[in-house]
């Protein structure tokens, strides 16, 4: 049986990191980040795969890198974005 922290690192905080993450306030940012991206990207906590449908056409491939790749979010995140998981 997993502990309290196990049930928050598992299953809270990465819901929590998503729901901040899709705040409309920070879209600018986002946008404006990920446009100057080209060629291989190494999105570092990549998590549910928010940003990866803001990519263009200039990347080539985005490796997502996670420390939380088992997780529910994370799994759907590399099955339905055909993401390289590392």
């Amino acid at each position: 049986m997993g502990t309290l922290f196990d049930l928050y690192e598992n299953w809270v905080l990465p819901r929590l990191l998503d729901l901040a993450m899709r705040n409309r306030l920070l879209d600018h940012y986002r946008h404006q980040t990920i446009a100057s991206a080209r060629g291989l990207v190494l999105e570092v906590g990549v998590g549910s795969g928010v940003n990866l449908p803001l990519y263009g056409p200039a990347v080539t491939h985005v490796v997502g890198l996670d420390p939380s790749l088992g997780h529910p979010l994370s799994t759907s995140c590399v099955e339905s974005q055909a993401v390289t998981a590392a």
